[in-house]
């Protein structure tokens, strides 16, 4: 573990995005099984509880578990930051370096981790109650009856608006404290404070960039999670690759 040292975030430019989404690529083909073996953990959680949901009447709250999923990841991709440190060493990572890496995570990246968790506690419940407001959550409501009933597909849009308003406050919170918080704690040692002073000046130092980086996780995973639920095992651990190639050029080592 490096002994961290202040560091003050470096200026980004909008083209940067392209090389961090190219490197992420670039991670992914280097390391594609264990990449694919962790992501497929989540596919298989998100199939079970669509399935489930879709059964009960209650498909509509996928986009709940969906976009905690947004909330909790900056701890879960932890396991791929350890793929990337590898791979610039020239070493070839596997599965098991995934696993070990939540043993060797340091304190503040727990910490942060265990603030996700409260966020998306705070997003389920307040987005249930908006559900509560719309639908009876004893009664089922069908597929059917979004085509049948445009008083049904009125309350849905109301929900997934209000809802969605909601998750996008909660998400700009994390994102603004995770996205170089996590992986510059991860990496460097840092101190709980010190991570996230670091990623909030990092996002509001280069604000246009980062929001365009920002809609292009939010987009990418939640739309693959929404629409395209099997990609998920491509599409998630290429922008946690590009995530840390982010960070990295933010500390000064692109």
């Amino acid at each position: 573990m490096i002994t961290p040292t202040p560091a003050q975030p470096a200026k980004l430019e909008m083209t940067s995005i392209g090389h961090w989404l190219r490197q992420g690529w670039q991670d992914f083909s280097n390391a594609s099984l264990p990449s694919i073996a962790y992501a497929a953990i989540f596919c298989l959680a998100g199939g079970v509880a669509l399935l489930w949901l879709l059964q009960s009447g209650l498909g509509l709250l996928f986009f709940v578990l969906a976009g905690g999923f947004m909330m909790t990841a900056p701890l879960l991709i932890t396991g791929y930051f350890r793929v990337a440190q590898l791979l610039r060493e020239g070493k070839e990572p596997s599965f098991d370096d995934i696993v070990h890496s939540f043993r060797r995570a340091p304190g503040p990246v727990w910490a942060l981790g265990m603030v996700a968790a409260i966020m998306y506690l705070i997003w389920i419940t307040d987005a249930l109650i908006i559900y509560s407001v719309y639908f009876d959550l004893k009664q089922a409501v069908v597929m059917s009856e979004f085509a049948a009933n445009p008083g049904v597909r009125g309350n849905a849009a109301a929900f997934l608006f209000f809802a969605g308003l909601l998750g996008s406050m909660l998400a700009f919170i994390m994102f603004t404290i995770t996205v170089f918080g996590v992986p510059y704690a991860y990496d460097r040692g840092a101190g709980f404070v010190d991570a996230v002073v670091f990623s909030v000046k990092g996002v509001f130092l280069n604000f246009p960039v980062m929001m365009v980086w920002g809609l292009v996780l939010a987009t990418g995973t939640l739309g693959t999670l929404l629409l395209a639920l099997p990609l998920i095992i491509v599409v998630f651990p290429i922008l946690s690759y590009a995530g840390f190639a982010a960070y990295r050029e933010a500390i000064g080592d692109r």
